[in-house]
């Protein structure tokens, strides 16, 4: 497993949100699926480790590792929120891990310095396709699981942290910094 730096308060609410969003998704529309967020750990047998997703979606039954009651080996979709020190692992060797797993179908990457969301859904074996949405008015598709989650849904309460993140220092900040 890989150490990953601590979050930031953007990171745990985009999880929070995205995982309350999918969950309830599921209930209303009474999908045979659940979510669980940033606590489920899921097995690569063909890499030999594992990894705990931000949020995971299983359909039907889970699929434990063997000598396990608690390692999932097939996720149907997972949602991983990118933070600069992690992204280029999201989409290089986290993404091979998942993609290694028979049962996923789609990996979701949200952006927590903007309101974007690229989807890769599993159109057969090794053959993906990507689909990107951007503004609140967006909303996503979740071919895997049959839902449509609007961005607004993700993004929500986040207002007051895109105007915090944009806020440039001032010229005398800026100079104290680099010195």
């Amino acid at each position: 497993m890989v150490r990953l730096p601590e979050a930031t308060i953007e990171h745990g609410r985009l999880i929070s949100n995205s995982n309350a969003a999918i969950s309830h998704a599921l209930r209303k529309k009474r999908k045979k699926c659940w979510a669980s967020a940033g606590s489920q750990k899921v097995f690569f047998e063909d890499f030999g480790d594992g990894g705990i997703p931000d949020v995971l979606v299983v359909c039907g039954k889970p699929v434990f590792k063997p000598l396990s009651n608690d390692v999932i080996i097939n996720p149907t979709l997972v949602v991983e929120v990118l933070s600069p020190s992690t992204e280029d692992y999201d989409r290089g060797g986290k993404f091979a891990r998942y993609r290694s797993l028979a049962s996923f179908q789609e990996y979701v990457l949200i952006s927590q310095d903007a309101c974007k969301v690229e989807v890769w859904f599993r159109l057969e074996e090794n053959v993906w396709r990507i689909s990107r949405f951007e503004g609140l008015e967006a909303v996503m598709k979740l071919d895997s699981i049959g839902l449509e989650i609007p961005l607004s849904e993700l993004y929500a309460g986040m207002e007051e942290l895109a105007i915090k993140q944009t806020k440039k220092p001032s010229k005398q900040r800026r100079k104290a910094q680099d010195n």
